[in-house]
């Protein structure tokens, strides 16, 4: 995976993330989207598509 894309999911309406070839590190202040990046990364690479709640949606 060379980039990922999420949109409108919590607070992220439109974010691209480039990936490192090694190591990729999420850094920044509070409440910018690193915690809804990881949860949005684990919703579809280890739990089942069934995991996402009308919540996860931004409106």
């Amino acid at each position: 995976m060379q980039h990922l894309e999420i949109s409108n999911f919590r607070k992220l309406l439109s974010v691209r993330i480039d990936f490192a070839n090694e190591t990729t590190l999420f850094v920044g202040a509070s409440n910018s989207g690193k915690s809804s990046t990881i949860l949005a990364l684990r919703k579809f690479l280890v739990l089942k598509a069934s995991a996402f709640r009308p919540q996860d949606r931004t409106l």
